[in-house]
């Protein structure tokens, strides 16, 4: 900051015991300019301690050599207790060495007496000053960035020209678990897996010349290490900083591991469920358990997120007790084929699943593994048992890679995958059964019939022999009973009519109707009229013995829709039987998992689009002030004190502006977190517009033009002091910044009856009315700002806190024409 010549007089305290060097120097001070200067006197180190603890002073002219103190140690001492105050030494010794030691321990300048005369200590002085407050100022900025860099959620790392780390803050170690003192210096090797670490090699000679890369100004996903070894995945933004000619780097990384295990786990979970429904869907088709087989274990081997060595067979319990046989299999050779074909239970290791009734796993072909052929490589085995209420229906053998790891994860899909087919088994079987039992039974009747015909004198035989017939008809109905009831769809039988005549417990629960009542309805009955005439029942082709499956809406008593799939197929006996499953569950998990992704795609999108316009408006100011800086530390004792002013104003500029969008980003996050509240005080409203428009003047420049108009005649209002304050910076600032320079006008008027109303007028560029309606979304910026700064964030806090405040925004504008944004708040909300 520079000292002009007609400021306050600048205050000396003057330590020297020598009387006449004292009036010397006081001679020299005022024969340049007097009044520029207040001096006092000391003529020893303890008077001068006490001076300083009750005044204040510009800057110290120190003698070494006192009555009570010398050398150096003078220095030391003052120093130690008054850092903030300039300090230049006056020696009556022409030491070199002490001299330079002195500038070392913090002096501002060692003169020699009777070597300067007026002009040169005048000079001095003001150098003095000024070069210690450029190093407070430049201590106080290095301090903010460190604060903004430490309170930053995200790793913030540097590297030098060398490819060095040369900082890294607070989050970066805990991301990363290494503390400044272990990484600063270190290369990047230490950070990151060896494939991207030889990427990064290859590239840095040419970022060396020129600060371009293939990652930079990009965000890019790599896999970082960690401290303790573990692996992490991050998400990095990477930008080039020429310092001094040379490129250095900065990087912002974010910990995603977290959360890119938890997309992994729902991709994860959706193929999973997606395979478990698909065998489910092509168990109801009229196909063989060969082909279910063959269909679940391609579509088992086929998930990505097992790490399967994609060969593998099914076998099915074959008539033979214990005994085993391969009923399908994939990848496997002949010579597989031929010593597997069959298996006993206890043999091997798909022997040992099927007798312990257990997953057996084995990573490699052990002692265990007691089947071998001729050129048998080593491989591992996942063994499934499929089981039902105990029983062991067949084997599920997976293959798998020499020394692939357990997983609980692979064994609890496979389970999953048995147990399903495990039900699929038992219902084919049953309904084979079943079709098995009339057709004999038909054939039996007709047989019967005839031989009654034939043989009217054996009738008493005839009638035995029919209630044999009719004993194990019973039985037959009670068996066929059982399973209809056990079953888990609702099984619906009609008559060619379509009037039902038998149903299970399932279809009462899935329609809410009782037995009696649904023993009353026809089929359609359960079908509402745009359903029936969308997916008709089509008798049509059940009566071509086609089975018929479709997706439709029944319609419970209680008049809710539920979607059902229905498999309908013509009965040997001309009844139509119908299989219904409710699908609300099924549609449910999908729309669900489909919500889930959609929201976690938008979030993400949100965030990155929040991390890249904040980071970038941040790092602008930041620019600026470390260009600034430089230059006044390279050139600012050429330039003249107006000059240097001009600097000074920027510097202050850019960290007003870094303070304003720090307080948009605190006022964002505590809306995200719900923490954005509401404190009603009284606030003086001509004060705070006051306040508003000179921090603004300090960003934007003394020269811009705010008009303010204050018909409002009370002083005071009931209000949150700091959202208004956002409210008043943002649509004032807005004005600022799309009027290139031509006034705003700010009108304050209204009552108690009508509230306060805040009406910002501008005569710049306007808002093209395509924009209008996404006006007050996050991050959405007009399509003619151009090259403007600004985050896209400002109206819609502005939004936020009118709301909070109970108060109503408007906003006219028409393109190159200007914008009027009228905010209207309550002077005592409730």
């Amino acid at each position: 900051m520079h000292i002009p010549e007609t400021s306050v007089p600048v205050k000396i305290l003057l330590i020297e015991d020598n009387p006449l060097d004292a009036r010397i120097i006081i001679e020299y001070i005022k024969e340049c300019c007097a009044s520029d200067f207040d001096i006092q006197t000391a003529d020893r180190l303890s008077a001068a301690l006490t001076c300083l603890s009750i005044n204040a002073v510009d800057v110290i002219l120190l003698n070494l050599s006192l009555s009570d103190n010398r050398g150096l140690d003078t220095f030391i001492t003052l120093n130690k207790q008054f850092s903030d105050i300039p300090v230049i030494i006056l020696s009556g010794l022409d030491d070199n060495e002490t001299g330079i030691k002195a500038i070392q321990l913090g002096a501002q300048d060692y003169l020699v007496k009777r070597k300067f005369d007026s002009e040169l200590l005048t000079k001095t002085i003001r150098y003095a000053i000024e070069r210690k407050q450029a190093e407070e100022a430049i201590i106080e900025s290095e301090k903010k960035f460190k604060s903004i860099s430490n309170a930053a959620q995200d790793a913030i790392i540097m590297l030098d020209h060398e490819g060095k780390i040369s900082f890294w803050n607070h989050a970066a170690t805990e991301i990363f678990g290494y503390t400044p003192e272990e990484i600063i210096t270190k290369n990047l090797e230490i950070l990151m897996g060896k494939e991207d670490y030889l990427k990064y090699l290859a590239a840095f000679p040419e970022f060396q010349k020129t600060g371009k890369g293939a990652v930079v100004g990009k965000m890019v996903k790599l896999a970082g290490l960690h401290k303790n070894g573990s692996e992490i995945i991050i998400e990095l933004s990477l930008s080039a900083i020429n310092i001094k000619g040379k490129w250095h780097a900065a990087g912002i990384a974010r910990d995603i591991t977290k959360r890119k295990l938890l997309e992994n786990k729902i991709s994860e979970n959706y193929q999973i469920q997606e395979v478990v429904n698909s065998i489910l869907k092509f168990a109801v088709e009229d196909i063989s358990l060969d082909e279910l087989a063959k269909y679940a274990f391609e579509k088992a081997m086929g998930i990505k997120c097992f790490n399967f060595d994609k060969k593998g067979c099914i076998f099915l319990a074959s008539d033979e007790p214990d005994s085993f046989i391969m009923k399908y299999q994939t990848g496997i050779g002949d010579n597989i084929l031929e010593a597997c074909k069959k298996i006993n239970t206890g043999k091997c290791h798909c022997g040992k699943a099927a007798l312990l009734k257990k997953v057996i796993f084995s990573p490699a072909v052990d002692h265990a593994h007691e089947v071998h052929y001729p050129g048998m490589l080593d491989h591992g085995h996942y063994c499934v048992p499929i089981l039902f209420t105990g029983k062991v229906l067949g084997i599920i053998n997976v293959y798998l890679k020499s020394g692939h790891k357990y997983s609980r994860r692979e064994v609890n899909f496979l389970q999953n995958m048995s147990n399903t087919l495990a039900g699929v088994i038992v219902r084919k079987n049953n309904e084979a059964e079943l079709i098995n039992t009339m057709e004999n039974l038909e054939k039996m009747v007709k047989a019967r019939t005839s031989e009654l015909e034939k043989k009217n004198n054996e009738l008493q035989s005839e009638i035995n022999e029919r209630a044999k017939v009719e004993s194990d008809l019973v039985q037959s109905e009670t068996k066929y009973r059982t399973l209809i009831e056990q079953a888990v769809d609702a099984i619906f039988i009609s008559d060619p009519r379509g009037n039902i005549i038998d149903v299970n417990n399932a279809s009462i629960f899935l329609t809410g109707y009782t037995q009696k009542e649904l023993l009353r309805l026809n089929m359609k009955d359960l079908f509402g009229d745009e359903t029936l005439k969308a997916a008709p029942l089509r008798y049509d082709l059940l009566d071509k013995s086609e089975i018929v499956i479709t997706e439709r809406m029944l319609t419970q008593k209680s008049g809710t829709l539920v979607p059902i799939e229905m498999k309908t197929r013509k009965m040997p006996d001309r009844t139509y039987q119908s299989f219904l499953r409710d699908m609300t569950e099924h549609k449910r998990m999908g729309e669900s998992i489909k919500e889930a992704l959609q929201k976690e795609k938008e979030l993400s999108l949100l965030k990155s689009r929040f991390i890249s316009v904040i980071s970038h408006e941040f790092r602008t100011p930041l620019a600026g002030i470390f260009g600034s800086v430089q230059l006044l530390e390279r050139h600012g004792n050429k330039w003249n004190d107006e000059k240097r002013q001009e600097y000074y104003k920027r510097i202050y500029s850019s960290i007003q502006y870094t303070n304003v969008l720090l307080d948009d980003v605190s006022i964002i996050g505590k809306d995200e977190n719900g923490r954005l509240s509401v404190t009603i005080r009284a606030v003086n409203v001509k004060k705070l517009c006051n306040q508003v428009i000179c921090d603004l003047k300090a960003i934007y420049g003394e020269l811009t033009a705010i008009e303010i108009e204050n018909n409002f005649k009370t002083a005071e209002i009931n209000t949150d002091e700091g959202m208004l304050r956002h409210i008043l910076n943002n649509i004032i600032s807005n004005g600022i910044k799309y009027s290139d320079k031509k006034p705003v006008d700010l009108i304050i008027e209204g009552n108690s009856e009508k509230g306060i109303i805040f009406t910002v007028s501008d005569r710049g560029i306007g808002i093209p009315a395509e924009d209008m309606k996404h006006i007050f979304e996050p991050f959405n910026r007009a399509s003619n700002v151009e090259t403007i700064k600004g985050t896209g964030i400002g109206l819609a806090i502005v939004k936020r806190c009118v709301d909070l405040l109970q108060g109503a925004i408007e906003i006219e504008s028409a393109e190159g024409k200007g914008t009027t944004v009228k905010v209207v708040l309550p002077i005592s909300p409730k």
